[in-house]
């Protein structure tokens, strides 16, 4: 069963609904936190364990919801904070994913330069990304500082 508090919905292991209409004392409730709109549950942002007399205390429907909420609220930043690191994996997936994209259509001096003035990366970040055959296009970073110097 599905309890929805904020921008989430939670999911008590076992159901806290069932467990208190059949009269049963669970030790522990496991809930998952997923952010509301995720309607097919894929992707938890969040998970605690809730114990009787710890985060709620009697076996009620109301004081099982109530600890749910007092949990969320306490650890919202937390559960903000997973929500960022999994929102920034996945951009950084998706930009992987385009650079080998690249990657697959271009090669040598033209790649090199598709990713450096382009998309902007460093020499580092293209080695860092696997492009290990660019090297030989890489620039000298000393003789680059020289020339802006000279220039300057």
């Amino acid at each position: 069963m599905l309890f929805n508090y904020r921008e989430f919905s939670i999911i008590t292991n076992p159901d806290y609904r069932k467990t208190v209409d059949e009269g049963v004392k669970c030790e522990e409730y496991v809930c998952s936190v997923y952010m509301a709109v995720d309607t097919s549950f894929e992707n938890c942002v969040y998970e605690f364990n809730m114990m009787p007399s710890f985060e709620f205390e009697e076996h009620t429907q109301m004081s099982i919801e109530n600890g749910i909420m007092n949990t969320i609220d306490s650890d919202y930043d937390s559960i903000q904070l997973n929500i960022c690191r999994d929102e920034l994996k996945r951009k950084e997936t998706l930009l992987a994913n385009a650079i080998c994209h690249i990657g697959e259509f271009e090669s040598g001096e033209d790649l090199y330069d598709t990713l450096k003035n382009q998309v902007k990366m460093t020499d580092e970040e293209i080695s860092q990304s696997g492009f290990d055959s660019l090297k030989e296009f890489f620039e000298d970073e000393t003789e680059t500082q020289k020339i802006g110097l000279s220039l300057g």
